[in-house]
């Protein structure tokens, strides 16, 4: 899919795709991480700890088809990137999961997490799903932003997972959405 320079454009990116933009996607990472983004890591997070984790877990899952990569673009660079895991146990053909939803720190606030959710949620259907899952950082600004999309919260785990600080616990909410499609 050839790369445009509208702000926000989204297009899902290949394992080439990776390999051309691992700096930026990398940046990304690192940076939301040190921003505080819930996203799995805890400080001390390196720009060297966040390519690693494009390199040797996200490439194989694009490569083996397990997950599709979405990246927003401005300026022919990716901003933002959201996750979707197909890969699910047999008895769930009908429900995919988000991973990941971050957007540059100097990128936030611009709709984009909004329309890299839209492209998901796109696929998603395009794919016959008719189930989307996640979690997210329980009372975080995520938790209301999924909501405002139409994800409802299933349930918290309180003491789920450390803050990037590595000081503190939080709870995680498991939400849901319901599509149209059906598998």
């Amino acid at each position: 899919m050839p790369l445009h320079q509208d702000p926000g454009s989204i297009h899902i990116l290949t394992p080439e795709d990776i390999h051309k933009f691992l700096d930026p996607l990398s940046d990304i990472l690192e940076k939301s991480v040190r921003k505080g983004a819930a996203v799995r890591f805890v400080m001390p997070f390196t720009k060297m700890d966040a390519r690693a984790y494009w390199w040797n877990e996200i490439l194989p899952a694009v490569q083996s088809g397990e997950v599709t990569l979405f990246a927003a673009f401005e300026n022919q660079i990716p901003i933002g990137t959201v996750q979707l895991i197909k890969q699910m146990p047999s008895n769930q053909p009908h429900r995919c999961e988000v991973s990941k939803l971050i957007v540059h720190p100097d990128h936030r606030r611009k709709g984009i997490a909004g329309n890299l959710m839209q492209a998901l949620e796109n696929h998603a259907n395009y794919l016959k799903k008719s189930l989307i899952t996640l979690d997210t950082k329980t009372g975080d600004n995520a938790e209301r932003f999924y909501k405002s999309l139409g994800f409802t919260p299933a349930g918290v785990i309180p003491n789920f997972a450390l803050d990037t600080d590595g000081k503190n616990y939080h709870g995680t909410t498991y939400m849901y959405k319901e599509l149209s499609a059906h598998a």
